[in-house]
């Protein structure tokens, strides 16, 4: 009943505050990804949790250790899934993945696990949303650089994001371990 109070209050440190006598930014992250998982369907319980997880994440390893262990990953994909028509959930959803993956393999494997590439890699090709478009590419090719993405494929991305000479960059140098990792293959 307490958690119910929580979720439909706008402030989230109050409740932790009653229920554990302490407020992190952690413990809010934490109800955050609960309220998200129990509400999928409130587009604005998604909507200010992608903001969120975005904010967080950006600030640092422990945040993004907070996330992944309170099911963060599987909620940002599930937003991505559930509401393909949302420019702002998406795009934060999106770019609190680039984080998450930031320096993690692990993160990677596991958006691959849970089925996260084709669902990123869809609205990398499909989104009417340019950012999301973009953000799914960067993603896309963050998580293929050592991977199983073709050359095509990453190639498409490379066009998304034709400004972004850093992206570009990580592409090209993706493509070059595509070619290598052939050429030892025919060996």
């Amino acid at each position: 009943e307490q958690f119910q109070q929580a979720e439909s209050s706008a402030s989230i440190r109050e409740y932790a505050v009653k229920a554990y006598g302490k407020s992190s930014r952690k413990t809010e992250l934490g109800f955050f990804l609960q309220a998200m998982r129990k509400n999928a369907e409130e587009v604005e319980v998604i909507n200010r949790g992608c903001e969120l997880i975005w904010s967080r994440t950006c600030k640092g390893s422990s945040f993004c250790a907070t996330t992944v262990r309170h099911g963060g990953i599987s909620v940002l994909l599930s937003a991505v899934k559930r509401y393909p028509s949302n420019e702002n959930i998406q795009s934060c959803a999106l770019k609190g993945l680039w984080n998450l993956i930031c320096d993690s393999p692990h993160n990677k494997s596991m958006i691959f696990e849970k089925g996260g590439f084709e669902l990123i890699q869809n609205a990398a090709k499909n989104s009417e949303f340019i950012q999301v478009r973009e953000w799914g590419s960067r993603l896309c090719i963050r998580i293929t650089e050592f991977d199983r993405s073709s050359c095509e494929e990453i190639i498409m991305f490379m066009r998304n994001l034709s400004n972004d000479a850093a992206m570009q960059a990580r592409a090209c140098e993706a493509l070059n371990n595509r070619v290598l990792q052939s050429e030892r293959e025919r060996m």
